[in-house]
């Protein structure tokens, strides 16, 4: 799926979240869960219903957006784990490249994986050096083939909030955070906004 130098956990209970908690909407403990582990695929986030129906025990991820919502597994603190080297190491081999520092969600395709994304601040890299400011832009992708295009996972990790959070089947907002460091791609479709 990804090199081995990506590893993606989910733990509500983290300090950095900015809506951390001890137990889920349905009573059970949060607890931290490895998605992915150097690469490969590891545990999925769980509720009652979709740890009974895979006989498992729920890991304290069945969250509702409010009483008229049935809980969902549902991300709380999400981050891609540190990895090795910082900013100017990752980009010093890139001849001709794109560091995006803001993105904003535009479309996200769950059965397919499709997404999009708003380039809301980014600067062009030539030869190993961040240059002009462009954009804005437009980031598409396929999840699956992004993963797998991930070359590099940098050590300095940001936390965020996103304020307009989590829209799972359209149950949301739900307010959820994330954090990670700079992560290269290798090949990602960019194209001018219109």
């Amino acid at each position: 799926m990804a090199g081995a130098h990506l590893s993606v956990s989910d733990d509500p209970t983290d300090g950095h979240g900015a809506l951390g908690f001890a137990w889920d909407d349905e009573g059970h403990a949060a607890l931290p869960v490895t998605l992915i582990r150097e690469g490969r695929v590891d545990a999925p986030l769980l509720d009652a219903r979709s740890a009974a129906a895979l006989g498992r025990l729920p890991n304290g991820h069945g969250r509702r957006v409010s009483y008229r919502h049935p809980p969902l597994p549902r991300m709380a603190h999400t981050r891609v784990d540190a990895h090795q080297g910082h900013l100017e190491a990752l980009m010093a081999d890139i001849p001709h490249g794109l560091l995006v520092q803001h993105l904003t969600p535009r479309q996200m395709d769950l059965l397919s994986g499709d997404f999009s994304f708003y380039i809301v601040e980014a600067r062009e890299i030539r030869n190993g050096r961040p240059g002009r400011r462009v954009g804005p832009g437009i980031l598409r992708g396929n999840g699956l083939e992004a993963l797998a295009a991930i070359d590099a996972v940098g050590a300095d990790t940001k936390n965020l909030f996103a304020t307009r959070g989590c829209r799972k089947l359209d149950h949301g907002p739900l307010p959820v955070s994330f954090g990670q460091p700079t992560v290269r791609f290798r090949g990602l479709a960019v194209e001018p906004s219109r």
